[in-house]
């Protein structure tokens, strides 16, 4: 979940660099910010049927070297293949997503309501990373070797993801005639993709396009530097991660309609100003 909120953050923490390195326009990043979230639609979709039948180990391990190939090639000179390398970063973020969301759901029972919630604060931290790294060392080395280097960091996860003990798959490989029974005794991975949990179904996608503005409204004269476009960034993603805290505790004490309900209220007021 740490690297899906990377994903989530990644566009918007480097699109003023890939504007400038590619010249791409608003048009150009536009694309780039509709194919990203595309792609987490697709993983989302197809995770559940794939981890119920051969499980979650080898589904999360393919999908975080995805992610890791992505966001190693998006500095590449290959300005033709950006918009497939944000489907590629979105596609496995988005598998990501969903399974370790499933995941948590089926180890969780009894409490997968505050479970889930405190596996959103993980998001929220992965959120947070891009672009607070990225403000720590720009002034020292260059975006794209910043963002080669996280791409590395992927190894970590994929290393824990080899040792780690999983649960079975829910679907052996048993005759047509007994697989009639399944849905009844267990739930379907791909069920939880709508849990209230799911952090992607709170995003926005605004996120990538918060440094473009913030640039933007600044004077040419007092063209920012680029750590002081990535603060809004990271203010909003901050917010996110003290909600989520902050959810993980309500929700065992409050019902999940009164907490949506007073969510939902909250950004409207905060749009309205």
């Amino acid at each position: 979940m740490l690297l899906f909120g990377i994903v989530f953050l990644s566009l918007g923490s480097v699109n003023n660099m890939l504007a400038e390195r590619f010249h791409l326009d608003d048009n150009g990043i536009g694309t780039l910010t509709a194919l990203l979230p595309f792609g987490i639609l697709a993983g989302s979709l197809i995770f559940g049927p794939i981890v119920d039948r051969f499980g979650y180990r080898w589904m999360l391990i393919i999908c975080a070297l995805l992610v890791m190939a992505g966001w190693r090639a998006w500095p590449s000179p290959i300005a033709r293949a950006l918009s497939n390398f944000s489907s590629l970063i979105g596609f496995g973020g988005g598998v990501l997503n969903g399974a370790t969301n499933a995941l948590a759901a089926d180890v969780s029972e009894g409490e997968r309501g505050a479970k889930l919630s405190l596996l959103g604060v993980f998001f929220g931290l992965g959120a947070l990373g891009m672009p607070s790294t990225l403000a720590a060392l720009c002034k020292h080395f260059s975006l794209a070797g910043i963002v080669a280097g996280i791409g590395g960091f992927v190894l970590v996860p994929v290393i824990y993801f080899l040792v780690i003990t999983f649960p079975p798959p829910k679907q052996k490989a048993q005759p047509a005639s007994a697989t009639s029974g399944l849905a009844s005794s267990s739930i379907p991975s791909s069920c939880w993709r709508a849990w209230p949990g799911d952090p992607e179904r709170h995003g926005s996608m605004s996120n990538d396009w918060i440094t473009a503005t913030s640039r933007k409204l600044r004077s040419p004269a007092s063209t920012p530097a680029e750590w002081q476009t990535l603060l809004g960034l990271m203010a909003v993603t901050g917010a996110m991660v003290l909600a989520r805290v902050v959810l993980s505790g309500l929700l065992k004490r409050i019902k999940s309609q009164a907490v949506l309900f007073a969510s939902i209220g909250i950004t409207a007021a905060a749009h309205c100003c």
